[in-house]
């Protein structure tokens, strides 16, 4: 899927920057998906010891490219141990088991939380970056990020088209996340909330399309391997209605996690949100 990289080229130039060498962590496991993408973004390549799994999945992640060549490891802590991490960076939902072991054995961890927009990832970028002694490149790249959406962001009023974020299984995103925040700084107004779910959650074909939401905001994940995931967003109604409206489809790389990417993400949907 096209993804539009203005700022992408600016932020991966961050990478040749050097840091300042000193107490920090050289040998570094990432077994989180948005740990992955930070960590490309604010250190160099041979201090990263691995990334996790999903690291060259490009449906998920938006610098599968720049992840090519770097090892890949598993949530097992026997593998990660094998490495010899003096850091391993981990998510609120990383195998429990195996990061608690690590803990025991006196491996450093840092658990990257989960952002609810922009700002909470600028946040998270910079504790992140505090620990791994980046703090100049994270501070180059929050400022990239805030000057590219200073200037893609739209206005968001009473007026805003009422827009719907659909994913597979029928989940429609509500406030505090991400894509939330991507949606609003577009200029588009996320009417979940007014459907009774206020995070987000099960909201059947039927009651979507009484809503009758302006734009239908689609997240697509491998739509060439059919799935019953993936299924609903296939289905004929929804086809014909998304024909009447607006439809904007997306990728979960998207918005996988803070970073260029997501403020592209919103430049793109305010342009297409926009257009009559």
């Amino acid at each position: 899927m096209r993804r539009p990289a203005r700022l992408l080229p600016l932020a991966l130039a961050l990478l040749a920057a050097p840091t300042m060498a000193g107490d920090r962590p050289e040998r570094i496991v990432s077994l989180n998906l948005c740990a992955d993408q930070m960590l490309l973004l604010l250190v160099e390549r041979p201090r990263i010891a691995a990334l996790s799994s999903l690291s060259r999945d490009a449906d998920l992640a938006p610098l599968a490219g720049e992840a090519a060549g770097l090892p890949m490891v598993a949530a097992d802590a026997e593998a990660v141990l094998r490495l010899s991490p003096d850091l391993v960076l981990t998510g609120a939902f990383t195998a429990r088991a195996s990061v608690q072991l690590l803990g025991r054995l006196g491996v450093p961890l840092h658990e990257v939380g989960i952002v609810g927009g922009f700002a909470d990832g600028a946040a998270e970028i910079r504790r992140l970056a505090k620990r791994l002694g980046a703090e100049a490149r994270a501070e180059r790249l929050i400022a990239a990020m805030q000057s590219r959406l200073a200037e893609v962001s739209r206005p968001h009023h009473s007026g805003s088209p009422r827009t719907v974020i659909y994913q597979a299984n029928g989940i429609a995103i509500g406030e505090g996340q991400l894509s939330s925040d991507v949606l609003t700084r577009a200029g588009l107004a996320n009417i979940a909330p007014s459907l009774g779910l206020p995070q987000g959650g099960y909201l059947p074909l039927e009651s979507l399309i009484r809503a009758r939401p302006e734009i239908l905001i689609l997240e697509a994940y491998r739509p060439e391997l059919p799935s019953l995931a993936q299924a609903l967003l296939r289905h004929p109604a929804l086809d014909a209605y998304a024909r009447a409206a607006r439809q904007i489809v997306v990728s979960s790389a998207d918005w996988t996690c803070p970073g260029p990417w997501a403020v592209e993400a919103v430049a793109r949907i305010a342009a297409e949100g926009q257009t009559p």
